[in-house]
């Protein structure tokens, strides 16, 4: 939506959370208007079988912040039984199926992962990125949901503060991962 758009609705959900410090592990996000979120929104479009597909979320081309290799990650997973999928590509009540039906999902972070908040409380999570980026709000959605919540972060020498100047390159850079040691990882979810 642009800065002046209008919108009308019969209902409108909105929610605040204070994200003081998302590099560290706060679980600001209050359980009560995370069930509100997915009974109103998900309602009868998340799945009523129990989960059992896994994801791979893929960014795609989106022109930055992609992982380098990406193809032998996506390879390696789907040997494993992965899926791999671009939110994007679905439709809003797509999305919510898919990701209720959901048994593990692995990704690099991206806005993507916030279809978490569809996902059943035995979902495992398994999030990619430079360890710049620190832990925030896929995080503290997948904890207090009760998911089992996991990362894996390239080091790259940088520090969070570099990532909070948005305009820098450092937010926006392409990364490296060692899929030896995310297979690793997956396996212990």
């Amino acid at each position: 939506l642009g800065r002046r758009a209008t919108v009308s609705a019969t209902e409108l959900y909105a929610c605040s959370t204070s994200f003081t410090d998302m590099h560290t592990h706060t679980q600001n996000m209050d359980p009560a208007i995370l069930a509100l979120l997915r009974e109103k929104i998900g309602g009868d479009t998340m799945s009523k079988t129990p989960p059992h597909r896994k994801f791979y979320i893929s960014r795609g081309d989106v022109g930055e912040r992609n992982i380098l290799g990406e193809s032998a990650l996506i390879e390696a997973l789907k040997k494993r039984g992965y899926e791999i999928i671009q939110p994007g590509n679905f439709s809003f009540l797509d999305q919510i199926k898919i990701f209720s039906e959901a048994h593990t999902v692995i990704g690099p972070h991206s806005s993507g992962l916030c279809n978490l908040l569809f996902s059943q409380p035995s979902c495992k999570i398994l999030e990619i990125m430079p360890s710049h980026f620190g832990t925030g709000v896929n995080a503290d959605l997948a904890c207090t949901l009760g998911m089992d919540y996991a990362f894996w972060a390239e080091d790259t020498g940088r520090t969070f503060k570099d990532f909070c100047y948005l305009t820098s390159y450092y937010a926006r850079d392409d990364f490296s991962v060692d899929i030896d040691d995310i297979l690793e990882k997956e396996s212990s979810l």
